[in-house]
Formats: structure tokens, sequence, C-alpha cells
């Protein structure tokens, strides 16, 4: 039988972007939060009191586009049995903060804002990602768990790959147990583990 991939099982991580994702995305967010508050802070007209809640959504929505960005290497990606999966989440305790800063997403009316904050938030307390990577390789109950989870999907062809900076902007179709067929735009960058075998991957999911 034609195997896509040329491995059973193989898993690709970038060990050490998330935690300078984190970084850099706090430098981009903090300071107009801190200029945001400050008005508010020294005004005494009531109405400045709306300023943050007009002002922290629309910076969220221009800066989201650049976020997706810095964010790129966040995903782990995994083959298992000639199938290519994204996994955004791992099964951790700051899940509950990252459904929080969801739901606040949510109520402000911008959902991708929310699942971006909350995506940051598990980010930041995953630990050595290295760690992770061996475990996975490891431990198949840990990695059924992993493949079982709401925010890992199966990827089912890649819609388009174009080059940008020195990486690659890639869309795909994925499903997981909630969705038969899905749309995901994301970013990756050299970092990960066998990034041109990774890069190979998503070439040879093409339609």
């Amino acid at each position: 039988m034609f195997r896509k991939f040329e491995v059973v099982k193989k898993i690709f991580v970038d060990s050490n972007n998330h935690l300078k994702s984190v970084l850099i995305t706090a430098l981009i967010i903090l300071p107009p939060l801190f200029l945001i508050y400050r008005i508010d802070k020294d005004s005494n007209d009531p109405l400045t009191s709306l300023i943050p809640l007009i002002g922290f959504p629309i910076m969220l929505i221009i800066l989201v586009p650049v976020l997706r960005i810095v964010v790129g290497n966040n995903a782990i990606y995994i083959i298992r049995d000639d199938v290519l999966y994204q996994i955004n989440r791992m099964p951790s305790d700051p899940g509950i903060m990252a459904n929080n800063a969801r739901a606040a997403g949510d109520l402000m009316g911008n959902e991708s804002a929310g699942l971006l904050i909350g995506g940051l938030l598990l980010l930041s307390n995953l630990g050595n990602r290295k760690n992770i990577q061996q475990n996975l390789l490891e431990n198949d109950g840990l990695l059924e768990k992993v493949l079982g989870n709401t925010y890992s999907f199966k990827v089912k062809k890649t819609v388009s790959m174009k080059r940008f900076l020195n990486g690659y902007k890639v869309v795909i179709r994925m499903s997981n147990r909630n969705t038969d067929d899905a749309e995901n735009m994301f970013y990756i960058f050299p970092g990960y583990n066998d990034y041109e075998e990774l890069v190979s991957c998503f070439e040879k999911l093409k339609a």
C-alpha cells in the first residue's frame, strides 16, 4: 500500500519558540493596554470608562494578524499511522484559564481574540517541550489522550502553501471529533525538529 509519509510515528515540536512567542506577545500587547489604563485612570470623565471596553477589542483586532505570525510555531504536529495531526493544546491545568479567556473574548464579540489569549495562557505553562515530545513518543496512553481531545485535528488536505518570510503560510482542511470539515490558516517557520520533513508532509497533502 502506498504511504504518504515515510515514518509510522513522529513528533514535530519547536522546543524554544513557545516561550519566546509568549514574551514577544506580551511586549506587543502590554504597552497599548497600559496606555488604555492610564487614559482611563487619569480622566474624571465618566465616558472615559468606556475606553477599555471599546479600545481593548479594537486593539486585539488590529494585533491578531501580527500575533498569529508570532505564535506560528506553537502547534505540535504528529504523524501517526500515515495521518498528520495538528495539536493546538496539551492536556493541562491551565486549560481553565484558557477557557476563561475564550469566554471573555466571546463576551467582547471577538471569539478569535479570546482563543488567541487562551492559547497564549496555555503555552506559557506548557513547560519543556522536549520533555513533552519524549513523553508523546514513549507513552501511547498520553498520545491517545492528546489525539482525542477537541484541540487535536486530523489534517485532511493542504489547500494552499505559500512562502512567507523564512517559512510558510499554510491553509488546511481538517477534522476532529466535533467537526468533519473545517479550515485553518497558520504559519510555520524553521525551529521544528526535522523542519524540512514537516514542510514535505504538508506538500504531500496538497489537493
